[in-house]
């Protein structure tokens, strides 16, 4: 079974990239074993959950807590979450779950999602802000951490 860590955000939305550039940083000595895949549409969620054993989300995330900060959640934390309901990319993560879980009949695999707060997106740009930016490698350093269990 394969173990995945899935990328979220869009390069030409600021801040919203985070997920894709904390793929960039593990690229360069990826964790052992871990397909890297970079998404801009949560619906792909929905294929590349299916034969994965674990899955770690690493997204973008308005709602948790000063920009820059780092949170892992499991999947009945995510349900908790303050985390914002809207989503730049058409469908919310916790919706593209919840799809994969009924067209799986209800089984998916052990999905983490590591959020980097962010700042409500206003302005469109690849240069992340700078608490953002110095978020990457700590970032990369938890889903390091977080494949090691």
């Amino acid at each position: 079974m394969a173990v995945r860590v899935i990328g979220l955000g869009q390069r030409a939305a600021g801040d919203d990239g985070v997920g894709l550039c904390v793929l960039d940083a593990l690229a360069a000595n990826p964790p052992n074993g871990a397909e890297l895949h970079q998404v801009a549409d949560p619906a792909r969620l929905v294929e590349l959950l299916q034969g994965a054993e674990r899955v770690v989300l690493v997204d973008a995330a308005v709602g948790a807590g000063p920009a820059g900060g780092v949170l892992a959640l499991g999947l009945s934390e995510l349900a908790e979450a303050p985390l914002s309901p809207v989503s730049t990319h058409g469908i919310s993560v916790r919706q593209a779950l919840e799809l994969a879980r009924v067209l799986a009949g209800g089984a998916l695999p052990e999905v983490l999602l590591l959020a980097v707060a962010i700042e409500p997106p206003t302005a469109h740009g690849t240069e992340l802000s700078g608490p953002v930016a110095a978020a990457v490698p700590v970032a990369a350093a938890k889903v390091r951490e977080l494949l090691a269990k």
